[in-house]
């Protein structure tokens, strides 16, 4: 059942704030913000970076987003980590497959992958993998990796970067329903239905976009197969997610038309900036490789902030002012560990750059980690899930 937004705005119900953060930051935390930037890197880049000092901030991007994950993205991901495990809600109970077998299984994949990444399969499995999927028509190149190793991290990177745009299209879903809910905004379900669909099929766009014929990718070191979509298929999606869109706006406009109520920016800019960032007409390709994991975990802190607002204030006794900074630098000292520090010492003592001619073990938990993160925000950031609910909704 989905929820149904009150026609009451929360302004009016004592004691409850109306907004994520702020009133005046909701807005740029949950999207603008990153529309603002992605409107200025679409107009200055092409003849824009003939100007060398617009050239220079182009190319400093990378170095910028790396510090800015180190800061806003690991923590975003540890934060969904000690939101499922923290035991207060009994998720672990209840999420078992999610939060334990999910990952098991992802270790198990990985461990395999490295003493397989090496050791080419005896016959010809693989290509008997791929030799079937060309019959049904899939020009792919699923099963042309050389050992078993390296064609399993391939799929679970291919995994990870099908699941990045859905992940971030159910999250717009959620701040446009937290805020509508908010502000008292009372769409039908069928206009809800219809963002839905338009931002499924924004991401299935884009995700079909970068899988079309015979191509491979590479993620920090590890090749991974394209799914050998026919030509077509992304503008198909992108007609679809746009044909949803146009019945969204319509029926925005008729229940401003019938009822006087109108959305706020606030409620909108989620998912108008997730189509900027996705949608493949718009797509501004540093802006998407760089800055969008970045946007994303500002809007998804956003979120987390109110959870830990809650628990903070219905706590008996009353928080010392420094604990959150204290918290997001032992976040960020965390993330930094998890993510770089104990996989480079894995990768160093093992040699993998020169045995496997990849940094597997940086590489493999920057993919396990994501697609964990993903799988947990599945469980937990859910319209039936009675407790996020209660206290994100209020």
């Amino acid at each position: 059942m989905a929820l149904r937004p009150t026609p009451i705005s929360l302004a009016k119900v004592a004691n409850v704030q109306p907004h994520l953060t702020t009133a005046a930051w909701d807005g740029w935390l949950l999207g603008g913000a990153s529309i603002v930037i992605w409107g200025l890197m679409s107009l200055l880049d092409g003849v824009g970076r003939s100007i060398w000092v617009v050239d220079r901030q182009f190319d400093n991007l990378t170095a910028l987003a790396s510090t800015l994950a180190l800061v806003l993205v690991y923590p975003h991901v540890l934060a969904s980590y000690r939101l499922a495990y923290d035991g207060t809600h009994g998720w672990l109970r209840r999420y078992w497959v999610q939060l334990i077998a999910v990952p098991f299984l992802l270790s198990m994949t990985v461990m395999g992958s490295y003493f397989l990444y090496t050791i080419a399969p005896q016959g010809s499995l693989l290509q008997q993998v791929n030799a079937g999927l060309r019959t049904l028509g899939i020009q792919t190149t699923i099963g042309l990796q050389p050992t078993l190793g390296a064609e399993a991290m391939g799929l679970l990177v291919q995994a990870m970067l099908a699941m990045v745009g859905w992940h971030c299209a159910r999250q717009a879903l959620w701040c446009t329903r937290v805020m509508a809910h908010y502000e008292g905004y009372v769409l039908s379900e069928s206009g809800w239905q219809l963002l839905r669909i338009s931002l499924i099929g924004v991401w299935l766009s884009g995700l079909a976009g970068t899988n079309i014929g015979p191509i491979e990718g590479d993620f920090m070191g590890l090749a991974h197969a394209s799914l050998g979509l026919p030509v077509g298929t992304a503008g198909a999606l992108c007609g679809v997610a746009t044909i949803a869109a146009l019945g969204f706006a319509s029926t925005v406009f008729r229940t401003a038309r019938e009822t006087g109520q109108r959305p706020s920016i606030s409620v909108l800019v989620a998912p108008v900036a997730f189509v900027t960032w996705w949608f493949p007409p718009l797509v501004q390709d540093a802006f998407l490789l760089l800055m969008v994991p970045v946007f994303h975990a500002v809007q998804y802190l956003a979120l987390v902030y109110k959870v830990d607002k809650h628990a903070t204030t219905t706590q008996p006794r009353r928080a010392h002012p420094m604990r959150y900074g204290l918290r997001l630098m032992m976040m960020v000292a965390l993330g930094f560990i998890v993510f770089e520090l104990a996989p480079a010492y894995l990768d160093n003592i093992l040699n993998t750059s020169d045995t496997l001619g990849v940094p597997f073990f940086i590489a493999a938990a920057a993919v396990v980690l994501n697609i964990h993160h993903f799988v947990i925000d599945q469980a937990v950031w859910r319209f039936r899930n009675s407790t996020i609910r209660g206290i994100v909704f209020g």
